[in-house]
């Protein structure tokens, strides 16, 4: 371009200064930012001192302010551009980062319950092996179950397909609290919750009875259902001076998502209470 406007001098003399918009508008949009405002300087510098050296500075007015219309307006135009870059790019990088806190409550939470559970089998095969052969046979089938079915729910959480309802997650949660010996009390009816409230209920149950069972030391779980609410209750050992885990920050991040309130706290029977309500 530079060289069509040497080129084009000898024919047009001082109206060569006329490919001036061209040469601002290529270097805003396709040059650095340092470039861009070079290279308005010296258009801008060239095109007034042409206009004074030869005595045309009327002629050459309405040139010379549509040059600084076009260094504002393409300078505008360049910084929302490159905001929107920047603003597409945070945008990309809080998916990537949300798809992998996602990947990482989910996987945390299954692999939680499912190892729990298979080491309280472990545990109860142990002790029946000097007394009951079948029992405990009949014990590590089940872990045999029990890790088969964590491996598909890994595969699916993996794949985000993982949909889990309360009134699914329920009958293996039971069992694992009968296994470590814990009396449960529900109450409620998991059928009658909405789905899209069940599927996250299901996730806030299996975190708090995987931290009943290993860390507790309780002796029975209190567990209530309601159409806007799930409390999971124990008379074990309380959350209080104690740091919150991976787990539980997973919990209230769940239900701020699902926009729901999730509360820890202590137990009007002496242990940890959690509950997530809808409003």
């Amino acid at each position: 371009m530079l060289l069509i406007v040497v080129a084009s001098i000898p024919v047009l003399g001082p109206d060569a200064i006329s490919f001036g918009p061209f040469i601002i508008s290529y270097a805003a949009y396709l040059l650095s930012l340092r470039t861009m405002w070079i290279v308005n300087a010296l258009v801008l510098a060239t095109s007034l001192g042409v206009a004074v050296i030869t005595n045309m500075v009327g002629d050459f007015i309405f040139l010379i302010g549509l040059l600084a219309v076009l260094v504002v307006v393409n300078a505008v135009n360049t910084a929302l551009i490159r905001h929107s870059i920047r603003s597409g790019d945070l945008r990309m990088d809080h998916a990537i980062l949300s798809s992998q806190d996602r990947m990482a409550r989910d996987v945390h939470d299954v692999l939680g319950h499912s190892l729990t559970a298979v080491s309280l089998k472990a545990e109860l095969a142990e002790r029946l092996l000097d007394t009951d052969v079948a029992a405990a046979r009949a014990e590590l089938s089940q872990i045999r179950e029990l890790t088969a079915e964590a491996l598909e729910s890994i595969r699916a959480t993996v794949g985000g397909l993982r949909r889990t309802t309360l009134a699914e997650e329920l009958e293996p949660v039971c069992a694992a609290l009968d296994d470590a010996q814990l009396h449960t009390v529900l109450s409620g009816d998991a059928q009658k919750v909405h789905p899209v409230r069940s599927i996250v209920m299901s996730w806030v149950l299996r975190e708090s009875i995987t931290n009943v069972l290993r860390h507790a030391h309780a002796t029975t779980c209190w567990i209530t259902v309601r159409g806007d609410s799930l409390t999971v209750e124990d008379d074990g050992d309380s959350l209080a001076g104690s740091a919150e885990g991976h787990g539980l920050r997973g919990l209230r991040e769940r239900a701020r998502l699902a926009e729901a309130n999730c509360r820890i706290g202590t137990s009007e029977h002496g242990g940890t209470k959690v509950s997530v309500q809808w409003d």
